[in-house]
């Protein structure tokens, strides 16, 4: 009896040791509340991520389809009206207008934000407007783009040189770094 008196708890040593498990519990509880939310966290973020991804994507292809039906209707029109027509780049909601010889301006322009705004050179000796030119440029751009990358590409313009208002249109895609 003697070896088993030195293993005997009070009742006070019982409730205090009951009482250090039960915190002990308590702590481990809401550590993994924690875990629980920061995983929860981290799903809802991939979540996101992806839907972006998608809509990056569906934009792409939303505009390479209307970069593609510009050019069958530039193959299959019968006048030039529909060869000059070209949505604008930066704004995509409205078709640019050549508002001078070396000017090419989109309708929104100020407006609306858009700042699509470039000089250019005057129609070709082959008849060939600027207007058509920047068209089959773009077209060329989005076919290059879209042989190596599902991404959505942004353009903009850049002030080309301080000296003068002419304005360089630039496109990027944050997916590939085109």
């Amino acid at each position: 009896d003697a070896e088993h008196d030195d293993y005997v708890l009070s009742e006070l040593e019982y409730y205090e040791l009951m009482q250090e498990v039960e915190d002990e519990l308590q702590r481990e509880e809401a550590l993994l509340a924690e875990e629980i939310e920061e995983f929860e966290r981290y799903d809802q973020q991939q979540f996101e991520e992806q839907i972006a991804d998608y809509e990056q994507w569906e934009n792409a292809h939303h505009f390479n389809h209307l970069v593609e039906e510009m050019h069958q209707d530039e193959c299959i029109g019968e006048g030039d009206d529909m060869s000059t027509e070209v949505l604008c780049p930066v704004c995509s909601s409205a078709n640019l207008i050549q508002i001078s010889a070396d000017r090419i301006q989109c309708p929104n322009f100020r407006t609306e934000n858009c700042s699509f705004e470039i000089s250019c050179a005057p129609q070709t000796t082959d008849g060939v407007s600027s207007l058509q030119t920047l068209r089959e440029r773009l077209r060329i751009i989005h076919e290059e783009h879209g042989a190596v990358c599902m991404g959505y590409m942004q353009f903009s313009t850049i002030r080309k040189d301080a000296s003068t208002s002419r304005n360089a249109l630039i496109a990027e895609c944050e997916t590939c770094q085109y």
